[in-house]
């Protein structure tokens, strides 16, 4: 007999494999192992701030608001956008095993942090692309230096727009040389502002060491970053000419701003990158202008649109991306009894 905790406890959850998927398993166990892909999503500042619930035949997503930057990120879009990017995972490892899921997002507002609840469904033929998208899941990662020098084929590109329109969103494609130096600019703009903001510096800092072994209070681990790390910042600044060298810089935006739009938004990212990814094209994020709400605005007025922008990415060819180190999904689970408090998805 298969014992529970061995479909659940990945030490390294990118080493997941598929063929352990229990096949001849109860529909919670199938549910609990496709959360093994869920946990490699993107995520801002790799903060991974999800948690499950398994609870009548579902599994619940959470937001995790002690995993929220308050001075980065005071209103939480970016953790709801993290959790879209997990739930879309979970989304594209359901059909992939043959389940047409079924997603309902803010199903209870008693539980204000609940942002979906998704059950496996009926079952589904999964069509050559579900199959493509599930093993782009290994494939996605970040690529931080400069890219392969190949333009990206306008197919291509178009079906990245289309798997962002697919989840209700707009990918506009920064392609005139114009709007891509004054992208550019605002990059830099955005870089240089957050480089300015100690207690964003502190923050950024404590969190770089979160993934490290030891668990020290966050002002000895602000002082371990000083103290390894004098002649570096917490913000990572991206290169002008790795931004000007990429071959595509794509931004993300919605009709509105909102939790139900971010929620939506990080579902979209997420089926952009995985596509991306089964073409061979890596990103890099470039969101410091959408993190300061003066610039933010600016960016939105660049592209001529009234919607609101939440993502910049830099997209091209390269041989390998990152993977970050992902906490198990017995570290993210919620007993069935316990939810995280939280804020009003709609405001």
């Amino acid at each position: 007999m298969v014992r529970r905790d061995s479909l659940v406890l990945t030490p390294d959850p990118w080493q997941i494999k598929e063929e352990n998927f229990p096949r001849l398993g109860t529909p919670e166990d199938q549910l609990r192992y496709c959360l093994n892909y869920a946990v490699l999503a993107p995520s801002s500042r790799n903060t991974q701030p999800w948690l499950f619930r398994m609870r009548e035949g579902c599994v619940e997503l959470f937001a995790d608001r002690t995993r929220r930057m308050p001075q980065l990120d005071p209103d939480g879009r970016w953790m709801v956008m993290s959790c879209g990017a997990a739930l879309f995972h979970l989304r594209t490892a359901l059909r992939h095993y043959g389940f047409a899921p079924r997603v309902r997002t803010f199903p209870d507002l008693e539980e204000v942090n609940l942002l979906s609840r998704v059950s496996p469904g009926a079952s589904y033929e999964p069509t050559t692309q579900d199959h493509r998208l599930f093993q782009a899941i290994t494939k996605r990662g970040t690529h931080r230096a400069s890219f392969d020098d190949r333009p990206v084929p306008d197919a291509e590109l178009d079906q990245l727009r289309a798997a962002v329109l697919a989840e209700g969103a707009v990918a506009h494609m920064v392609t005139n040389p114009e709007e891509r130096h004054g992208l550019t600019q605002l990059i830099e703009e955005g870089q240089r502002w957050q480089a300015e903001q100690h207690a964003l510096q502190q923050e950024l800092a404590v969190w770089a060491e979160e993934m490290r072994p030891q668990r020290d209070p966050p002002a000895t681990r602000w002082g371990a970053w000083k103290e390894r790390r004098q002649d570096e910042e917490p913000v990572r600044r991206v290169r002008r000419r790795d931004i000007e060298q990429a071959p595509v810089l794509v931004v993300l935006t919605s009709d509105r701003d909102n939790a139900v739009e971010w929620l939506q938004m990080g579902q979209a990212v997420d089926h952009l990158l995985l596509q991306a990814a089964d073409y061979g094209l890596h990103a890099s994020f470039l969101n410091a202008p959408l993190e300061v709400q003066a610039l933010r605005t600016q960016v939105a007025h660049m592209l001529g649109t009234s919607r609101y922008p939440h993502i910049i990415l830099r997209l091209g060819y390269a041989h390998h991306a990152d993977h970050t180190a992902r906490r198990p999904v017995s570290a993210r689970m919620l007993p069935d009894t316990d939810s995280p408090s939280g804020f009003d998805p709609h405001a």
